[in-house]
């Protein structure tokens, strides 16, 4: 796992971004992108504030 867990990871990531956009539909690849980071950035953020009262 490790460093090629997290590539493959994100390059699927991209790739389906790619196929999106590529496909003409432009406003999904970026809505995707932009949802994907928010929410995992939320969970990040959620996670430390549980952890951090526990």
């Amino acid at each position: 796992m490790g460093i090629l867990g997290g590539y493959t990871t994100f390059s699927s990531f991209e790739y389906e971004a790619y196929q999106a956009v590529r496909d003409g539909a432009a406003w999904i690849g970026m809505l995707y992108m932009t949802g994907s980071v928010v929410i995992g950035y939320f969970g990040v953020w959620l996670g430390a504030l549980l952890a951090a009262r526990w």
